[in-house]
Formats: C-alpha cells, structure tokens, sequence
C-alpha cells in the first residue's frame, strides 16, 4: 500500500462506489435483490478483513474505524434478509460477487 498513490487509491474507490450504485440501481428498479445481498456479504466480509488487517499489523488503518461501526449493524441486516430469501441463491450470489470483488 505504500506504493499506491492517493490518486490512485482515489480511483479505486471511485470504481467501487460507482459499481456499488449501478448494482443498487438496477437491483431496485427490476425488483431482484439477490446481486445485491450477495455484494452486501462480500462487504461484510471485506470489513471484517479489515478488523484482522489491524490486529494483525497491531496498528490503527483509516477504515478500522467505519468497519467496527458498521460490522455489527451489517450483520443484523443480513439476518434479517436471511429470514426473507432462499438461502442457497444467496450463497451462490455471496460467492459469485467475493469472487468478482477479488
């Protein structure tokens, strides 16, 4: 991460967030909502990557912070959207959006 500069760090998280509203975007206006769930996990999962990433270099990173606030509440969504869709189109949709965000 030293390497990258600000720039373009900038331009990644720009394509992230342009990505994410596409998909919010077309998500709501065809009513299927499983692209989504399965972005809203690999996103989970991505904060959750970033605890460890502290813990494991034993210092503060900007996005500690955001990931411990918004983890918690994260997961309770996703227990509620588990309550409400078929468990195996989600898994598929988790799986398929961890592999396009690798």
């Amino acid at each position: 991460m030293k390497k990258i500069s600000t720039a373009a760090f900038a331009f990644g998280v720009a394509e992230e967030y342009i990505l994410i509203l596409i998909i919010c975007s077309i998500s709501f206006l065809t009513n299927r909502y499983y692209l989504w769930i399965g972005c809203f996990v690999a996103f989970i999962l991505h904060m959750i990557v970033h605890v460890f990433q502290a813990i494991f270099i034993k210092r503060y990173i900007p996005s500690l912070a955001t990931s411990l606030i918004c983890t918690p509440i994260s997961i309770a969504i996703l227990v509620n959207i588990w309550n409400q869709f078929i468990l195996s189109r989600i898994i598929f949709y988790s799986l398929l959006s961890c592999i396009i965000m690798i």
